[in-house]
């Protein structure tokens, strides 16, 4: 991988991680990688994702409740609206030239505004849940492997592609990408985890950057 490409992800690093929820700087996630921030691994033999980068973040900040009676249309909390907001102060510089969601509104609400700001069409290929096979709702395994297979199958070089997907649904899709140890989310407060994964498509590895986002941008330096 090219000095220039690590040197223009680290700085897209930075911007994500410019705040915490908590409105202090963000740190680096190290579960699972207590030697730094950066981890590598071996990508399936099966299947590799070649792009320049691919982005994955949970929806942001809903009520759990609202989401138990109403699935797929809960909707954003106006916190949950504000840190989508702020997925386009961590993002509108980064050269994301595709987003993808699930069809759940609470992921589509999240990439919006970041799709509006990059006159990007949202890509909706895949359901959450129930929706994920029309019946009962299908095995989280098996969702996460319809999402990696849809980016192995669609994915070209050139791209960066932002994932907004489901907390039941990451941290195996991780385990696909060759991440097996990423800790579960705290489903009711857990919002602001990112995962930048960097394909090096001639050894067939991909490394990682734990980050967290969101919070009061307006914050820093004070």
């Amino acid at each position: 991988m090219s000095t220039c490409r690590w040197a223009g992800w680290l700085l897209a690093a930075m911007l994500l991680a410019g705040c915490s929820a908590t409105g202090q700087h963000a740190v680096l996630l190290e579960a699972g990688n207590p030697s730094g921030s950066v981890a590598a691994a071996r990508a399936p033999a099966r299947l590799f994702v070649d792009a320049h980068a691919i982005l994955i973040l949970r929806h942001a900040d809903i009520d759990p409740a609202a989401k138990a009676r109403m699935g797929n249309q809960t909707p954003l909390l106006p916190r949950g609206q504000k840190r989508a907001e702020e997925v386009v102060t961590a993002l509108a510089d980064a050269g994301v030239t595709r987003i993808v969601t699930s069809t759940s509104l609470r992921t589509q609400d999240t990439a919006a505004p970041l799709a509006k700001a990059l006159h990007i069409t949202l890509e909706v290929p895949f359901g959450h849940g129930s929706e994920a096979n029309g019946a009962g709702a299908m095995p989280k395994a098996d969702e996460a492997e319809t999402v990696f297979a849809y980016l192995a199958q669609t994915a070209k070089p050139s791209e960066t592609i932002l994932l907004v997907d489901h907390h039941s649904v990451i941290p195996t899709l991780m385990a696909d990408f060759g991440f097996a140890q990423e800790p579960a989310f705290d489903d009711a407060t857990e919002f602001d985890r990112v995962y930048v994964i960097l394909p090096d498509a001639a050894h067939h590895t991909y490394h990682l950057l734990r980050l967290r986002y969101g919070g009061d941008w307006g914050a820093l330096g004070k």
